[in-house]
């Protein structure tokens, strides 16, 4: 009996290599934009079944973000070091500039857009925000840098304009982490993975909010405690981000002096402790995070290459000779 022709897709799949439309065509066939096999798009959501390069190239800005934390950690080393070395404070804005463009190599990597995902994206999505965030982050960063390091202005000038920068990088730093989580959490609903999934979870809502309680209690101890800061030319102190991931460095030359009673400054530096403690265990947990997805990618790539070549057509048959 003749066998009955395959029934062609009746519903919007994109090509992951490509993103071409295969609706119409039959699952036995090949994409007509890339030449790809059909059947490798037409088999599930799974990390596994998506482009292998796509998955290399988040593998890769997955290890990048680890390398930017370990340069974040390596310039608040090197601050603590370098500011105690008279004429070498001059190094620590560009160590912390080349650990903020890590940053957000790996950011822009991360974001990727997937191949099967159509190529009209829409005008405004998670990953244009998470973009444009990152990289106002690291502009200014930059400009906070030359602003501080120029002097052009007096110091308390310069004071006021740093503080505002710090609230926008801060609050750009924030959103980008948010949404890089986002992103963590959908592969691993992918890979699947539920644990990983509700892990992710937590730690989506967990170190934005740890991050600010720490800058809420840095407030009060400022504005409610009577700190105040007190210039101090010639002498250049380094601190990091309040992400600590994207390792915005800024300099300032000042001293800390507070009004207010020994009590009351034990309770707010007490506060500030086990809000800072909070944000520390849930920064090494991001950390274990990365590495477990940076394997996922890893294995995921690799399994799909050999799905790939599992699926292969087999070479036209040749016609016997005469």
């Amino acid at each position: 009996m003749p066998l009955a022709d395959p029934v062609a897709i009746d519903r919007d799949i994109a090509c992951i290599f490509c993103g071409y439309n295969l609706r119409g065509l039959v699952p036995t066939g090949r994409c007509p934009e890339c030449g790809s096999n059909i059947a490798d798009s037409n088999r599930g959501d799974l990390l596994k079944f998506a482009d292998p390069a796509w998955l290399n190239r988040i593998r890769f800005g997955t290890s990048l973000k680890l390398w930017n934390i370990l340069l974040a950690l390596l310039a608040g080393l090197a601050g603590a070091i370098l500011v105690l070395l008279a004429g070498l404070s001059a190094f620590i804005p560009v160590i912390g500039l080349a650990a903020g463009a890590v940053g957000l190599w790996a950011t822009f990597l991360i974001t990727t857009q997937e191949p099967r995902i159509s190529l009209h994206e829409d005008p405004v999505t998670l990953r244009k925000v998470i973009r444009t965030c990152a990289l106002a982050a690291f502009v200014g960063s930059i400009i906070q840098q030359a602003v501080t390091v120029g002097r052009g202005l007096a110091f308390g000038q310069v004071d006021k304009l740093i503080a505002g920068f710090g609230a926008v990088l801060g609050l750009a730093g924030v959103v980008v982490m948010f949404g890089e989580l986002v992103y963590f959490r959908r592969f691993a609903l992918r890979i699947p993975d539920a644990r990983l999934a509700r892990s992710t979870r937590i730690l989506l809502w967990a170190m934005p909010i740890s991050i600010g309680l720490v800058a809420i209690s840095a407030a009060i101890a400022t504005f409610v405690g009577g700190w105040s800061l007190i210039a101090t030319p010639g002498v250049s102190l380094t601190g990091s981000s309040k992400t600590g991931i994207s390792a915005m460095v800024t300099t300032s030359t000042a001293t800390l002096r507070s009004s207010a009673s020994p009590l009351t400054t034990i309770a707010y530096g007490t506060v500030a402790c086990v809000f800072s403690v909070a944000y520390l265990v849930f920064f090494i947990w991001y950390v274990v995070l990365l590495f477990r997805y940076k394997r996922f990618f890893r294995d995921a790539a690799t399994e799909s290459r050999a799905l790939a070549s599992v699926t292969a057509p087999a070479p036209p048959a040749q016609p016997p000779a005469n």
